[in-house]
């Protein structure tokens, strides 16, 4: 049996946009979501195992800012979309050091935060949904304002395609990943 170990190459490299949350302001309301200065995020990592067959998931990487900036999306009323930015993505190719040791596989992840805020989903279905929710909800009078600065958001499904790979992400929220709804005038927000 001979000795086996595993040499990794960087195969390919790229960007592609990475949905990093979403926002739902109803009637009356503005909204923003900001992303940077220390904002991170987690991305599932794609394998491929062997070369050649379908692509599935093997863990996350943590991808964060150390540029101080941030990108903000500013938004209306019923506005309910998706929000992307973009992430730098590499391949890797694992081949064994000796055939006798077994297939090579494909890895791709997440590694840099580039940049930019783009338009994601429509996720208009999503909208006033809040109002229905029992327990969870919370009552906001009029002309007050509301920030989430603290826990993790939740995993977008499909948030990028790199390499083939489709591949979910999840953004904690803190000091500078930051969703903050403005309330208007007229009545009792939820």
């Amino acid at each position: 049996m001979p000795f086996c170990y595993v040499q990794t190459s960087l195969d390919a490299e790229g960007n592609t946009n990475t949905t990093n949350g979403e926002q739902h302001p109803g009637d009356n309301q503005t909204a923003w979501f900001r992303y940077g200065q220390t904002a991170d995020s987690d991305v599932e990592f794609g394998i491929q195992n062997p070369i050649g067959s379908a692509w599935g998931v093997s863990g996350s990487a943590h991808v964060g800012n150390g540029r101080s900036a941030y990108v903000q999306w500013n938004v209306g009323a019923q506005w309910g979309y998706k929000v992307r930015t973009g992430m730098h993505y590499k391949k890797y190719r694992h081949t064994w050091n000796d055939p006798a040791c077994g297939n090579g596989y494909l890895t791709a992840k997440a590694t840099d935060w580039n940049g930019g805020a783009i338009l994601g989903d429509n996720v208009h279905s999503l909208d006033n949904n809040c109002r229905n929710m029992s327990g969870t909800r919370s009552a906001f009078y009029r002309n007050t304002e509301f920030d989430r600065r603290t826990y993790k958001a939740t995993w977008f499904t499909g948030a990028a395609s790199a390499f083939g790979a489709s591949l979910r992400a999840q953004s904690g929220f803190s000091t500078y990943v930051i969703s903050h709804w403005n309330f208007g005038s007229n009545y009792t927000y939820y």
